[in-house]
């Protein structure tokens, strides 16, 4: 249905003159997406991928400007000698910023945009927008403006409105990013329901999940050029070839623990440890902070259109301290974010430093949850620089650890707006950070993001705590919260439903379900051996005294 002989693309840089290059986003991949595949497209931030969606549907070469090698066809059908109009009939494609895809006035509109260019009848526009909208649980959302959307409602509309089209080819650009765990597992399920019904399905994903248990092909890609395109199984057996890609967390346990089963759900592993006479050993998790307190929210409430978005919320930040704010779409996690940066005034209550009087906007720094409201530089260099630099705060030894640490070396003198939505996060965080703020709120921070920016999150994280600043990062990377956050925050439609250590939440199934929280993997491993869940360090233990340590 979809195949690319030797295609190739290189950006237009528009740094110097529009017949500057770039370095090519993508070199001589030769690929093939038959009919009824699942294909599952992996590979580091920047690698290619998203290069590989806008060559699908025609935007490459037709909207972007660059020098394009190599041919693709869909359906058979050459896409230089298409209109994108017309190939939409065949590739639905969701891209990473759902922003940038929705401008109808309201959601119901915004569904029928679609199908009303297809010239189809007001009856069967309605019955499409009633079915997918139930589908895609945004039947709430219908009369809501797009421009009042959350960014996980955003992500959830901008599906429904390619469904409403009806392609045999879907193709998603890391749709589960902006959505809350249940939320995500929901599209995962939908996804392998279209397959079963003959859509051909390929999603480019840093969180595979479930992915892993429906996927019918793997492809990963490296520098722009494609790297293999094998077998779920083949690729899960092969150790060198999986270290690198998000496989599932408990094969990662049994590879790295030299173990020679690969199993790709809870289950099947507890199965696995048992029969190898394995279990886990609890090890006590990380104790929250009790120091300074550096920001307080007292009975803050928020209203939008008359409707309230939060309700009394209560919390407390002290330095050093790591919380992670968590909850379904639409729960008010961002809109929270947005007033202690001081973005907007609350309702009702307060919002101060620990002394009691108001935050100055100085200290406080926020990542916003669309990178692209937040980059308008010429160059990256200058974007990462600019607040130290305005601020009087500019420490080059701090800069260039950031720099390193988000891999923006071989960005430096490109455009921000130029980059992949991945890393444009990287640079926002990058930028946001640089004038060392004492308070670091981050919305999202490893949406688009592979294993190793995580991690590089992670050490960024760590040297904040060890400075003493205090971080909030709202979230729905489940895996990410439990292993670097010991205090969750859960909030449900507005209120603050739960205070706790990120165990307490993933052994109480009643408080999950509220939130739309999932356990994590090794959560369910746990749950399954029936041992306590303390974090996401794990031991392996078997009845020989032999010790197999996992990094989480």
């Amino acid at each position: 249905m979809l195949v690319y002989r030797r295609a190739g693309f290189r950006y237009a840089d528009h740094v110097a003159t529009p017949t500057e290059w770039s370095h090519a986003a993508a070199a001589d991949v030769t690929l093939s997406v038959p009919r009824d595949d699942l294909l599952l497209l992996l590979g580091e931030s920047g690698s290619g991928k998203s290069t590989l969606i806008r060559m699908a549907n025609g935007l490459i070469p037709h909207f972007h400007s660059g020098e394009f090698t190599g041919a693709v066809y869909l359906n058979g059908d050459d896409t230089r000698a298409h209109a994108v109009r017309d190939l939409a009939r065949t590739a639905g494609v969701i891209f990473q910023n759902h922003e940038a895809q929705l401008f109808s006035a309201t959601v119901e509109r915004e569904l029928a945009f679609g199908p009303r260019h297809l010239g189809l009848a007001r009856e069967e526009i309605a019955a499409r927008i009633g079915a997918v909208a139930e589908q895609t649980g945004i039947t709430h959302l219908l009369a809501r403006p797009t421009t009042h959307l959350s960014g996980g409602e955003r992500a959830r509309v901008a599906i429904a409105c390619v469904r409403t089209m009806q392609p045999p080819l879907l193709i998603l650009d890391e749709p589960s990013a902006a959505l809350d765990p249940q939320a995500a597992d929901d599209l995962w399920t939908l996804l392998a329901t279209l397959h079963q019904q003959g859509i051909t399905i390929a999603v480019a994903e840093h969180r595979p999940g479930r992915l892993w248990e429906d996927a019918t092909s793997v492809a990963a890609m490296q520098n722009g050029a494609l790297d293999l395109h094998r077998t779920p199984a083949a690729i899960l057996q092969s150790s060198h070839q999986a270290s690198n890609l998000p496989i599932p967390t408990v094969a990662r346990i049994c590879m790295e623990s030299d173990l020679s089963e690969r199993p790709r759900t809870a289950t099947d592993a507890a199965d696995i440890l048992r029969a190898r006479q394995l279990t886990l050993q609890p090890r006590p998790g990380a104790i929250s902070v009790t120091g300074e307190v550096v920001l307080v929210a007292e009975a803050v409430r928020y209203e939008r259109e008359n409707r309230a978005v939060l309700h009394g919320i209560d919390l407390r930040l002290h330095r050093g301290e790591t919380i992670a704010l968590v909850g379904m779409n639409g729960a008010g996690k961002t809109t929270l974010l947005r007033l202690l940066a001081g973005l907007a005034q609350p309702h009702g209550g307060r919002i101060t430093g620990g002394d009691g009087m108001p935050v100055p906007r100085q200290p406080v720094g926020l990542l916003l949850q669309n990178a692209d409201d937040a980059l308008f530089c010429r160059t990256v260099r200058e974007e990462v620089e600019y607040s130290a630099r305005m601020l009087k705060q500019y420490d080059a030894a701090w800069i260039e650890l950031l720099i390193a640490r988000f891999s923006l070396e071989p960005l430096l003198e490109r455009p921000p707006l130029g980059l992949s939505d991945g890393e444009k996060r990287r640079v926002a965080l990058a930028a946001m950070l640089a004038h060392r703020p004492e308070v670091v709120l981050l919305d999202e921070p490893t949406a688009g993001q592979d294993r190793q920016r995580r991690n590089a999150l992670a050490g960024i994280l760590a040297a904040l705590r060890a400075e003493g600043v205090g971080v909030i990062l709202a979230t729905h990377d489940m895996e990410f919260a439990a292993a670097h956050c010991p205090r969750w925050l859960v909030l449900s439609e507005g209120r603050l439903i739960a205070d706790a250590p990120p165990a307490a939440v993933m052994i109480d199934p009643t408080l999950r379900t509220r939130a739309h929280l999932l356990p994590t993997p090794i959560a369910e491993l746990a749950l399954a051996l029936g041992v306590p869940y303390t974090g996401e360090e794990i031991t392996l233990v078997s009845t020989g005294d032999r010790v197999l340590e996992h990094p989480g």
